[in-house]
């Protein structure tokens, strides 16, 4: 996947690094987009690929959290679903101090899964 290819290495500077930023920003909701996608289009475990290679680029990013969790129980694999939502709780808590947000608790909550 060409968006996956690291943009100008070795080039420095406030653009280059805008740049980078802009094409990882653009990727992430590419692979958000294709996660949703899937799940409509009842693959779920493609979906649950591409949202967990979003919280690899974007450990914090919820949006990524709530897809996973919900392609990984459409696909039967609740135990992974609940692992990847303790692991982001423990994230949250551990670098940023904070809980996951409302959506995503009550997302997990109606799943089923345990804290």
């Amino acid at each position: 996947m060409i968006a996956s290819r690291p943009f100008l290495p070795g080039a420095d500077g406030p653009w280059a690094t805008m740049t980078r930023d802009r094409a990882g920003d653009i990727r992430i909701r590419a692979l958000e987009s294709l996660a949703r996608l899937w799940l409509v289009k009842g693959d779920a475990g493609q979906a649950a690929r591409d949202a967990e290679a979003i919280l690899r680029l974007d450990p914090f990013r919820e949006s990524a959290l709530r897809l996973a969790i919900e392609a990984h129980v459409t696909a039967g694999d609740r135990p992974v679903a609940a692992h990847a939502y303790r692991r982001s709780r423990e994230l949250l808590a551990k670098e940023l101090g904070i809980e996951p947000s409302p959506e995503t608790e009550e997302i997990a909550r109606r799943l089923g899964l345990p804290a």
